[in-house]
């Protein structure tokens, strides 16, 4: 059987994702962080607008590792713009997650896979490098989860693909990144959609910039918010940045 005593150890956690990093990936969670992996749990559809090191690309290693543990033969498929950003910082967090997990999460991993044989993997790709045509065809008993990390920069026909592939009720859908002043931006728009759940972390609600001290590591601080507010004053014309990748909102009043 490919389910292993730790895969039924895991897939006890596959209803509590937050118990599941906590436990398995020994992750300090925070708020915001604990709310988009309940929304991946319970919608179809998740939209996520976050400030400047926000940890969006740790979370969506997390949640990738967590789906793939716990959704026996699931699939996820990941991507974003460059090779860079899927390689050297998604896939090193779901890689080196994965090295330090509380038990071993089964299966093997190279640089942008995780395979657990019979159609049960995670896989990333570029989405500047490939077409709509390269995300199609990805089916699984277990649930096809498909997130578009820094996805203000991935384009329309990728971002379309998900019309393809999230197509059970047990499918998911992750979009998360940064805001930008493109307004005509898939990412941006999915921000009007019914469909989606729609998050934003604002630096503001972020545990370093709450409690001014070093929570967690990487994450944004609360000298770097304080002294953005300087450099994207609005004496100086720049509060849209402010409002962009501090505040995380979307600016349509430019």
């Amino acid at each position: 059987s490919l389910r292993s005593p730790e895969h039924e150890i895991a897939a006890s956690y596959k209803t509590d994702p937050i118990k599941f990093c906590t436990k398995i990936l020994g992750i300090r969670m925070h708020q915001k962080a604990a709310e988009i992996l309940e929304s991946v749990r319970d919608n179809q559809f998740t939209s996520v607008l976050g400030c400047f090191s926000s940890s969006k690309t740790f979370m969506s290693a997390a949640i990738t590792n967590w789906w793939l543990t716990t959704h026996y033969k699931s699939i996820v498929i990941t991507t974003a713009p460059t090779n860079r950003q899927v390689r050297d910082l998604l896939w090193k967090d779901i890689r080196s997650q994965r090295e330090r997990a509380k038990f071993p999460l089964g299966g093997k991993h190279n640089l942008q896979r995780v395979d657990y044989g019979a159609g049960w993997f995670g896989l990333g790709f570029t989405s500047n490098d490939y077409n709509e045509a390269a995300f199609q065809g990805f089916h699984a008993k277990g649930g096809v989860l498909f997130i578009i990390d820094e996805a203000s920069g991935v384009k329309q026909d990728i971002w379309d693909a998900r019309h393809k592939i999230v197509v059970s009720p047990d499918d998911r859908f992750l979009a998360i990144g940064n805001s930008t002043d493109n307004l005509l931006c898939p990412f941006i728009k999915s921000f009007q959609d019914k469909n989606f759940n729609k998050i934003h972390i604002s630096a503001y609600n972020t545990p370093n910039v709450e409690l001014d001290r070093q929570v967690i590591k990487g994450m944004v601080t609360k000298e770097w918010v304080e002294d953005k507010k300087q450099l994207w004053s609005k004496e100086r014309g720049l509060y849209h940045l402010f409002r962009m990748y501090v505040l995380a909102e979307i600016v349509d009043d430019l």
